[in-house]
């Protein structure tokens, strides 16, 4: 069984997320109640993902909104292809 790295008290995973023509391998943290796999926005522009749609999303333990695109990537987490939303924080 696979466990996880931790980082003070918080689990994180490698991560490779395929854009149009980059690919970034990042550590991710870990959070099994989260909607997207969520990136910061200078990720988001050399991955040059295509946007889908826009979204307000609350969380990061404030109640406040924010707006993210969402898009569609490729995701290799611990040896599994998956496609999946990402949200980029705008």
């Amino acid at each position: 069984m696979k466990s996880f790295k931790y980082i003070g008290d918080a689990p994180f995973i490698p991560l490779r997320i395929q854009g149009k023509l980059e690919t970034i391998k990042e550590l991710a943290l870990v959070d099994t109640g989260a909607k997207y796999v969520t990136i910061r926005s200078d990720l988001g522009d050399v991955l040059e993902l295509p946007v889908q749609r826009k979204e307000e999303l609350s969380g990061f333990g404030s109640k406040e909104k924010f707006e993210v695109d969402i898009s569609k990537a490729l995701v290799e987490v611990n040896g599994f292809d998956l496609e999946v939303e990402v949200a980029i924080v705008v």
